[in-house]
């Protein structure tokens, strides 16, 4: 089951770099998600970037996990055509979450641009 870690509100970011500290991730996920609504995120001379690092030994080191980019465009449409109003970065922790798991990360903004989203654990 996907529980929240972290909360990106949503509202305009202006360009710089919000960051995501430190959370901790359930023991026994195996899977982390960042899911990014880009309804909003329309204008192509803006953009974000988001790296994420895990920590597994209670954020004294961290290691990359996985990092995306996204420039403005108009909100796609699914196969159905409606609009597919997220974006989601998902994939494998490198190993099973212990009660030292931490993840971290930062969202860099060349904006100003608004969008908002979630840190998921599953």
């Amino acid at each position: 089951m996907a529980q929240i870690l972290f909360t990106l509100p949503t509202q305009s970011y202006p360009t710089g770099v919000t960051n995501i500290p430190p959370q901790s991730v359930p023991v026994g996920a195996i899977m982390l998600a960042a899911i990014i609504d880009i309804t909003q995120m329309t204008d192509p001379a803006t953009s974000f970037s988001a790296p994420f690092e895990v920590s597994n030994d209670g954020g004294t080191t961290w290691d990359g996990w996985a990092s995306f980019t996204r420039f403005g465009q108009p909100v796609p449409l699914d196969r159905n055509g409606n609009p597919s109003n997220t974006v989601t970065l998902q994939g494998p922790l490198p190993q099973v979450a212990t009660s030292q798991t931490r993840i971290r990360g930062s969202v860099t903004v060349n904006g100003p641009i608004t969008i908002g989203g979630t840190i998921q654990s599953r």
